[in-house]
């Protein structure tokens, strides 16, 4: 990145990999960060919070929730502050807030819009099936994702992508598009894009998964498995938690799972086979080979804990636990 002729002065809201990624390219761009929101807890490998990051840097900070007082905005304009940019916090920023700046405040959504905004973007989008996904860069409006776009790329999703490697692709795709937002306003602001969002296909996703992260057996395989990617965080937890199943009266978590193009001829959630790849289970067209199954947070290949003739259910056990099959213990 180009030293800018004008500088800008950037407050940033931000956290997780992309949040850290920004920080790290702005301040090597000339730019002036005012400060930085963001919370005090570090990332998931174990490395450094962003704010631990900022820090470091000798930058101010202020704690994440701060976008939602209305009387930060008094500090903003008090710094100066040209542009809010905001990489991955869940925080719903006041009006008064995002007013404040000069250029206003903008966010970097991972997800395509309308289609996909609120929580959770790739997770969703893999659970729906989708083959392509985006990251977007948008204006921020009290509304939730509804601002005017700036900026947006477009990427393949392979049936092989989890949650984890979508997310990473939205970061890679994603941060240089922020950075291309601050080149854009230090030039010549009239000429960054503003394309008005339609209503049509507005979707606003929540935080819970679908089904509350039970597997429904009666499901198309496709289904099933896309859920299992979509909750595929490995090695972080996903914000989703673990598919959940029901064995023997205990909670199971069916890990990784594949297609197999055999028409299932059982009941749902039948184990019909075991072999060394993993057990085959009926689903609602066709049987699913789940490779990979955890209990009480334990992992394990699916063929040491599965026998032909178990019975997964889609339902929380009952009360009092009854313990597994002695095939599966």
């Amino acid at each position: 990145m180009t030293a800018p002729a004008t500088p800008l002065n950037i407050l940033l809201a931000v956290e997780e990999a992309a949040g850290l990624q920004l920080l790290q390219a702005l301040a090597k761009s000339g730019h002036r960060i005012v400060g930085v929101l963001a919370s005090a807890t570090g990332t998931a490998s174990g490395g450094p919070s962003v704010r631990q990051a900022a820090e470091r840097l000798g930058l101010a900070t202020w704690p994440a929730d701060f976008v939602r007082h209305a009387d930060f905005a008094e500090a903003i304009r008090a710094a100066r502050v040209d542009v809010l940019l905001n990489a991955h916090s869940l925080h719903i920023a006041c009006p008064e807030v995002l007013e404040a700046p000069r250029f206003g405040a903008f966010n970097l959504h991972p997800g395509p819009l309308p289609g996909y905004a609120g929580l959770n973007a790739p997770s969703w989008a893999i659970f729906n099936g989708e083959s392509e996904h985006a990251v977007t860069v948008h204006r921020m409006a009290p509304r939730v994702d509804a601002g005017p776009v700036a900026f947006s790329h477009r990427f393949p999703v392979a049936d092989t992508d989890s949650a984890l490697s979508v997310y990473v692709k939205c970061t890679k795709f994603g941060v240089p598009l922020m950075l291309r937002v601050a080149e854009t306003l230090a030039a010549d602001p009239a000429a960054l894009p503003a394309v008005a969002l339609p209503e049509a296909g507005r979707r606003v996703y929540g935080r819970r998964p679908p089904n509350d992260g039970w597997i429904d057996w009666s499901w198309p395989a496709a289904r099933v498995a896309n859920l299992l990617r979509a909750c595929d965080f490995g090695p972080f937890p996903c914000p989703w938690g673990t598919p959940k199943a029901t064995l023997g009266g205990r909670t199971v978590a069916p890990l990784k799972a594949r297609r197999t193009g055999t028409p299932a001829a059982a009941a749902a959630g039948t184990v019909v086979g075991v072999d060394g790849g993993g057990a085959r289970v009926a689903c609602g067209d066709e049987e699913l080979l789940v490779e990979r199954l955890a209990v009480d947070g334990r992992r394990a290949a699916a063929a040491d804990l599965l026998a032909p003739g178990d019975r997964l259910s889609g339902a929380p056990p009952a009360p009092a636990d009854r313990p597994l099959s002695s095939q599966a213990a």
